[in-house]
């Protein structure tokens, strides 16, 4: 066999291997296939095996009834070595899987508060951590956003600001219906007010939404405003 077969044949192994325990760690066969590494790794692999029988063939190391095996045998040590990678990495994978399955979406809701949330507005992580308790595993929700509306309130005849807090989240395992909850924080005490609602159904959601997009395209008008009257004074200056 021909030491370019002898490569195609290993190579073609090493494919096989990628594919079957990619698989088995429950990969999508289409997305391993599609992954640059599943084509390049197995040819590094082979290369690898290739130099090292190049090195044993040149130095005489073994013996001359024996050269002609070299090759295969370190073609398939690469193999091997290419087999117990994808292994471990598989086994990565997985403990990722579970990591992010188990604790995923806490990490990144608490990442949301710690990174989104100033220092002086702790009614928001309040508001955040009532919701939170609402939920028998916090991992069940992936929050996508948060809004604040802020009230004067009147009590004991004493001004103070109620906080209304709304929470805009995915509920595991579908990650296409939008939910939404209300809390309201007052004096740093907070109450909540609407609990796992659809977003397409809730009225005042539906207006809030509204508000907020016409206040964003009013925004932009006022923009575009101001760098056309920009425009305009550049181009009476120019005259």
């Amino acid at each position: 066999m021909t030491a370019f077969k002898q490569f195609l044949k290993f190579y073609f192994l090493g494919l096989i291997i990628i594919a079957i325990v990619s698989l088995l760690f429950g990969s999508n066969f289409f997305y391993v296939i599609a992954h640059p590494g599943f084509w390049i790794l197995p040819a590094i692999f082979c290369f690898l095996g290739f130099l090292i029988g190049v090195l044993i063939y040149e130095l005489n190391l073994r013996r001359p009834e024996k050269k002609k095996k070299i090759f295969s045998i370190c073609y398939s040590l690469g193999i091997l070595a290419l087999l117990i990678v994808i292994i471990f990495q598989g086994f990565n994978s997985l403990k990722r899987m579970r990591h992010k399955e188990n604790s995923g979406n806490v990490e990144s809701n608490h990442d949301v508060m710690k990174n989104w949330v100033n220092d002086n507005e702790e009614y928001i992580r309040i508001a955040f951590s009532r919701l939170e308790s609402e939920f028998k595993n916090p991992n069940d929700f992936e929050l996508d956003a948060f809004s604040v509306r802020k009230k004067n309130t009147i009590v004991n005849g004493l001004i103070d600001t109620t906080y209304n807090i709304y929470f805009v989240y995915f509920l595991k395992p579908d990650t296409t219906i939008k939910y939404f909850s209300k809390v309201s924080v007052f004096t740093g005490n907070p109450e909540l007010k609407i609990f796992n609602i659809d977003t397409k159904k809730n009225e005042e959601y539906i207006n809030i939404k509204a508000e907020k997009e016409k206040q964003e395209n009013e925004a932009v008008r006022e923009i575009n405003k101001i760098v056309k009257q920009l425009k305009d004074s550049l181009k009476n200056k120019n005259q």
